[in-house]
């Protein structure tokens, strides 16, 4: 028998192993605090980045829609499409083409298969090279100038309202800079890992890009400007420059052997600048001005570029030689042209955007220098701080360093914002202007009214342009 007090002792532990039981289970939340940053850490970017492209993407569909009516180059690019596909060639009403460069109209065609419809296909590329445009400005940007800046620069760059206005249409702007930026990329990181292969598809992307807009020289300098500031992490070869240039000039070469066998001519543009005015100096200042401040649409966006641009001149030259660079020579191709135009610049954005990106990020990291106490400024605060009393100095660091950021983070929200909302302005004169142009829906309706009382294949004549062209069935001569 077990005596009293070998029950009280068995009692005893019983208790004490119950509340040991219902002791609670700690867990360890600095080990749960780190594996929360360290996966916002790696995964944040991408997140801000697909939320980004996928805005980008929507907002340009709903402009796309608010259209009734597109630009003449516009029902240009989609009717030498439909000649292609209709086995006429690359043609305007029979007659073999030599304006318009075909690398959008190609892809129309090609597209076309997909998408089911020549328009359907040409708004949708355009909207998705303007995508994909965002996405490779904030790869350029990461290895310019880091992957914050670059992240600030894809934002600001989907909103600008230039380039909103101009890659929400069946236009060719939004392929061209996907093939120029995507080009610009390749060729940077193939320099600076010493890629062989991605050197020669960045060529090829700019060959691309000369394929689909005459602007696409401009790649060149761009390329020899990369090779030369990173030529020791290059490892360049020689044997590397024939076949580099070859896939560069090759695309636009076949198009202008083809002309030449077919007219007799490159291409008419040669013929457009005769009987112009003269290029005087107070003619081109006056281009230039234009495109360099007066044509850009968002001034806040603009004001922010040249700041961005003085603050890598002095943090990050390499960067500031190439993306000012290529602003730079965008202003100057265009001022030779015989009229100024916004739409010219809307390539050069993403390097307008990288550079404003870049000014927020050195803003945020001013602030947290300071908050540190380096640089002057940070001394400066450091020794205003001292003279305050012991308890507060902590308290008005983190003060100092949460108003900063929020101070930068609200500009930031305010250039997005108004960027928007002047791109829907923008967007919306342009369509409403286009539709006032010949009558928006009404010219399909009045095309198709016209098919259904004349024979087939009946030549008329219309003031309504190449719109009234593209719908119509027959052959259309122009009253004006």
């Amino acid at each position: 028998m077990r005596s009293a007090a070998d029950g009280r002792s068995f009692a005893s532990q019983e208790s004490k192993g119950a509340e040991e039981g219902e002791r609670p289970i700690r867990h360890d939340t600095g080990a749960q605090k780190k594996a929360v940053a360290g996966f916002l850490k790696k995964w944040a970017p991408f997140l801000i980045l697909a939320l980004l492209l996928t805005s980008a993407f929507l907002i340009r569909v709903y402009y796309l829609y608010q259209h009734t009516e597109y630009t003449t180059d516009s029902y240009y690019f989609m009717t030498l499409a439909r000649s292609l596909r209709s086995g006429a060639g690359y043609s305007v009403r029979g007659v073999s083409h030599i304006k318009y460069l075909p690398g959008f109209p190609l892809l129309i065609w090609l597209f076309s298969y997909l998408f089911r419809d020549i328009v359907r296909a040409a708004s949708y590329l355009a909207i998705i090279g303007a995508t994909l445009s965002v996405l490779f400005t904030y790869l350029l940007g990461k290895e310019l100038l880091g992957r914050t800046a670059g992240i600030l620069g894809a934002v600001i760059l989907a909103f600008q309202p230039t380039f909103l206005k101009w890659t929400c249409l069946p236009m060719s702007e939004g392929i061209f800079t996907l093939f120029f930026v995507a080009g610009l990329y390749l060729l940077l990181i193939g320099c600076k890992r010493a890629s062989v292969s991605k050197r020669m598809i960045g060529a090829f992307l700019g060959g691309l890009s000369l394929l689909t807009r005459w602007e696409g020289v401009l790649f060149f300098p761009l390329m020899i400007l990369i090779l030369a500031l990173y030529w020791r992490k290059a490892r360049f070869k020689k044997w590397e420059a024939i076949p580099m240039l070859v896939l560069y000039c090759v695309p636009l070469g076949i198009f202008l052997i083809r002309n030449q066998a077919a007219t007799g001519r490159l291409t008419s543009y040669l013929d457009e600048t005769k009987g112009r005015e003269s290029l005087s100096l107070s003619v081109l200042a006056g281009r230039f001005g234009n495109y360099a401040w007066k044509s850009l649409t968002d001034k806040v966006v603009t004001i922010l570029f040249y700041l961005g641009a003085l603050v890598a001149l002095i943090k990050k030259r390499k960067a500031f030689v190439i993306l000012f660079g290529w602003f730079l020579l965008f202003a100057l191709f265009h001022c030779y042209w015989y009229y100024v135009y916004e739409r010219f610049m809307v390539p050069a954005i993403p390097a307008m955007a990288l550079l404003v990106g870049f000014l927020f990020y050195r803003g945020a990291l001013l602030v947290e220098r300071m908050y540190r106490g380096r640089g002057r400024l940070g001394e400066y605060l450091g020794k205003a701080v001292e003279r305050l009393p012991a308890r507060s100095r902590r308290g008005i660091r983190v003060a100092f360093r949460l108003m900063g950021h929020l101070l930068i983070a609200a500009l930031f929200v305010f250039t997005v914002i108004h960027g928007t909302v002047r791109a829907n302005a923008v967007v919306r004169e342009n369509y409403l202007a286009f539709s006032d142009d010949h009558g928006g829906r009404a010219v399909p309706l009045a095309a198709d009214w016209l098919e259904k009382r004349v024979r087939p294949g009946e030549t008329v004549a219309a003031d309504m342009g190449p719109y009234f062209t593209f719908e119509y069935g027959g052959e259309v001569l122009y009253v004006r």
